[in-house]
């Protein structure tokens, strides 16, 4: 036997392991089955694992088998019919009510098991060559009627409860892992009956191939639901941001920055907090919201500094254009806040952090940048200072007042030093990506 013949016996094998729980249940040994299913949910039902385990052998007599395929031949053919007898399968259902009309074919039970007792006999007896097919006929295909006639006559093996393995169900549990909305898409559809008919991956790939497509699904959804978050947001401040586009446009903002030729790289040198038209950018966007940025303390936002910090955040998102650094750059590449400004807010993360930073400064607060990596790559973004968890409590009930939302999610991030900062990413109180590897790459100087 060669190391592919061993490799399709062997998933021969493992598919009459996931058979043993529900053939033990028959013989009221349930535990293991009680287990199974306490352990990975509705997967581990009769029905669904009798789909996966019927598969993989299908899968061993196939492509596998050895020497002789009579035997392998007789044992499916015998095995297959008392299963289908058994089994619910749409497509068979004429065959189960012809079979149940016969005493000799009417315990469902009995019939299952012999069944995979003739399938596995068929697929052992493929190995040798030293038996005549008369002899495999007899051992394989009439012996089990033999047993179940002898059985049924002397009124033998009677089994607890009903028969209910169906397959259909089992093909059931294995969508129901794709959410129900989906399930109708054609492209969906087409996608499960593809996997499922693909003979050539084992059920357990089977199954990933389903959680993949369901995690793709989930990760749709939820981009749907940011986006549609932002749009309703968005559409509340339409005509604030259709007012300050209007304003900002009439001014030439930055525009000695254009000459800029040398390449800035690093966050200190890129945030600009005294630059005048810095300043000035950042009052305009702010200036609906009048007051004093800071509470008692200094650097710590009051109700009016947190709108102006609001209002900041939305104006930038919503203008920005998202454009990444030049290829060739071994490093990243810093532009500066009165270049971005000048440039009509364009660039990457980085630069989106930096003038955030820089207008943040300049109208009274103290921010910092932080870097981290997760799925998706590197990021950076902008977190303002808050103050103490009572601070940042406050903050939180006149944020969700500015953004007339009472469930907006806002997480915060604390500091060595017990101090509560809010993150301003792409979108304020969430954060993008900051999984691992956290590093602090500029902090204003609180002095």
């Amino acid at each position: 036997m060669n190391i592919f013949e061993k490799l399709l016996t062997t998933t021969g094998i493992i598919g009459f392991l996931f058979l043993m729980p529900h053939l033990l249940a028959i013989f009221d040994f349930n535990g293991l089955q009680l287990f199974l299913e306490t352990q990975i949910g509705n997967i581990a039902n009769p029905s669904t694992l009798s789909l996966i385990g019927l598969s993989f052998i299908l899968v061993a007599i196939i492509f596998g088998g050895g020497n002789t395929i009579g035997a392998t031949f007789l044992g499916l053919i015998i095995g297959f019919i008392l299963i289908s007898t058994s089994l619910e399968v749409s497509f068979m259902t004429w065959l189960k009510l012809i079979m149940a009309k016969f005493s000799l074919t009417s315990n469902f039970h009995l019939n299952y098991i012999v069944g995979i007792a003739s399938i596995f006999m068929g697929l052992m007896f493929s190995f040798t060559t030293k038996l005549s097919f008369k002899t495999l006929f007899v051992i394989i295909f009439a012996m089990p009627l033999l047993f179940i006639g002898g059985a049924q006559y002397m009124e033998l093996f009677h089994f607890k409860g009903d028969f209910d393995i169906s397959i259909d169900k089992g093909y059931s549990t294995l969508l129901s892992l794709i959410d129900e909305e989906y399930r109708e898409m054609p492209t969906v559809v087409d996608y499960i009956e593809e996997v499922e008919t693909d003979q050539t991956i084992d059920e357990d790939e089977k199954e990933a191939k389903m959680k993949e497509l369901q995690d793709n699904i989930t990760k749709l959804e939820e981009d749907k639901k940011l986006l549609e978050n932002l749009k309703n947001e968005n559409q509340i401040f339409k005509q604030l941001i259709e007012q300050q586009q209007a304003e900002l446009e009439n001014i030439g903002w930055c525009k000695s920055s254009k000459d800029t030729s040398s390449q800035t790289k690093s966050f200190s040198e890129a945030v600009q907090t005294q630059q005048p038209c810095v300043r000035d950018f950042a009052v305009s966007i702010v200036k609906d919201f009048p007051g004093s940025y800071s509470s008692i303390n200094r650097g710590i936002p009051s109700k009016e500094g947190i709108n102006q910090i609001c209002a900041l955040n939305l104006h930038l998102f919503s203008n920005w254009k998202y454009i990444s650094d030049p290829t060739i750059l071994r490093d990243d590449y810093y532009s500066k806040a009165d270049r971005t400004i000048a440039l009509g807010l364009a660039g990457d993360c980085d630069d989106f952090a930096v003038l955030t930073a820089s207008c943040v400064e300049a109208i009274g607060g103290f921010a910092r940048i932080m870097g981290g990596f997760c799925e998706g790559g590197g990021h950076a973004w902008c977190e303002v200072l808050v103050g103490t968890e009572e601070h940042f409590n406050t903050a939180t009930e006149s944020i969700r007042d500015f953004y007339q939302d009472p469930n907006k999610t806002i997480t915060p991030a604390i500091d060595t030093n017990g101090l509560y900062w809010l993150s301003l990413d792409w979108r304020l109180g969430e954060f993008t990506c900051n999984d691992r590897d956290l590093i602090q790459l500029y902090i204003s100087e609180l002095k």
